[in-house]
């Protein structure tokens, strides 16, 4: 069975410490159903302002697994097993480590992988 969540985390550029900001209640069925809980939840945080839209809609037109920045703020989708075992397709560590490298930027330009 595939597992699908969801984490938006948020970088401390001087600890470089994750901290989680929120997550999915639950796990997702399919990969689809978790991303677009994450899009809404992008949305609903960020009220029309539109600091975050861009990542939102990035984030929405690609298929997870996926890791996505905007600022320090990092937004990962994956799949995982019964046992709770993140599943590595794709690149997902290399992609992993390369969203939080990009966050040490602090950019305002939003990248996916």
């Amino acid at each position: 069975m595939e597992l699908w969540d969801w984490v938006w985390q948020q970088l401390n550029p001087q600890t470089a410490d994750m901290r989680v900001l929120t997550r999915s209640a639950g796990p997702h069925f399919s990969a689809a159903s978790a991303r677009d809980e994450l899009v809404g939840r992008i949305r609903l945080i960020d009220n029309g302002h539109g600091g975050l839209e861009k990542v939102a809609e990035l984030i929405e037109a690609r298929t997870p697994p996926l890791h996505a920045v905007i600022g320090t703020d990092v937004f990962s989708i994956a799949k995982f097993d019964e046992n709770g075992v993140i599943s590595m397709t794709r690149n997902y560590r290399a992609n992993s480590d390369a969203a939080i490298l990009y966050a040490f930027k602090n950019s305002k330009v939003p990248k996916i992988w």
